[in-house]
């Protein structure tokens, strides 16, 4: 079998009748890293996951041993188009809460569960490439925490979970949540640049949380930040609201938006930061916190 991204899109394919056994949803975004997840359950049904996220459900099992299995691997002309910053095999079947909780974190510096049986990164041993394949050292290396990173972070959500589950009053939460609509809408009010919040208690507590705290984890390609350098040496960035074979638009915090003639840009790509700032509940007390996370809640 074959964990590939052929036309973009992780997959898991088998040389069998199967052949597709699933396609994620959604395509991996140029340039960017992404971390991607393909677990099995014990009744053979696959399950794609994409910045801790689940995207695709296979809707066959394909139950058996598996063996031969070839990672990244690809028939398409020049093979995959892409890097790998580590990988890991892990002897059971990986939950949604345990994909979440981990994707973003690095095991080189802490101990190593026994369920994982491999583990290749950075300058270690990644055993024998296939044609084609090469060692590349980069300074752009995905947003992996450290240990003392991930136990911060670990605390920073254990106290806004604990603040969520008690009484806040939702009256002085809209009051606090125009440091929301500055960038969103809520119910009509607003700037309509990031995702529309008026349904926002719908996504749960987690989601919510996570789209606060960690911003820049995992996100939507159309709320990637878009940045042009220009030919003169300037820099504008933005979402990158429309491309056209003429000239790129950008939108920014207000809602403005920017047209630039492709003649005038000498570079242009997605960077892996959210427009949207990290530590956004730092300066809040924990009546302020506890009030605006009700009010979000609230919203059905």
């Amino acid at each position: 079998m074959d964990l590939n991204f052929y036309e973009g899109r992780f997959r898991v394919f088998t040389f069998d009748a199967h052949g597709d056994v699933a396609v994620a949803r959604k395509p991996v975004t140029p340039g960017v890293w992404t971390h991607v997840a393909a677990s099995r359950s014990s009744d053979g049904i696959w399950k794609l996951y994409l910045d801790g996220e689940l995207d695709a459900t296979a809707e066959q099992a394909v139950d058996g041993e598996i063996d031969d299995v070839r990672i990244a691997w690809s028939a398409a002309p020049g093979g995959l188009h892409g890097a790998l910053a580590e990988y890991r095999i892990w002897k059971r079947e990986r939950g949604a809460d345990e994909i979440r909780a981990e994707f973003d974190r690095s095991y080189a510096d802490r101990e190593r569960p026994e369920e994982l049986i491999f583990y290749a990164a950075g300058a270690g041993s990644w055993g024998t490439l296939r044609k084609g394949a090469h060692f590349m050292k980069t300074m752009d290396g995905p947003p992996l925490l450290t240990r003392a990173e991930a136990e911060a972070l670990d605390a920073k959500f254990a106290r806004l979970r604990r603040l969520a589950s008690e009484p806040g009053d939702i009256a002085r939460g809209r009051a606090l949540s125009a440091v929301c609509t500055a960038c969103h809408l809520i119910g009509g009010t607003g700037v309509d640049l990031g995702p529309n919040l008026s349904g926002a208690g719908a996504m749960g507590l987690e989601a919510l949380l996570r789209n606060i705290v960690t911003p820049n984890a995992a996100m939507e390609s159309a709320y990637r930040i878009y940045r042009v350098e220009l030919t003169s040496g300037d820099i504008r960035e933005g979402f990158l609201a429309n491309e056209m074979p003429g000239a790129v638009v950008l939108r920014n915090a207000g809602g403005t938006e920017a047209r630039i003639e492709r003649s005038q840009i000498r570079e242009a790509g997605f960077l892996r930061r959210s427009l949207m700032p990290e530590g956004l509940l730092d300066g809040f007390s924990d009546e302020q916190a506890r009030d605006l996370l009700a009010y979000l809640l609230s919203l059905r």
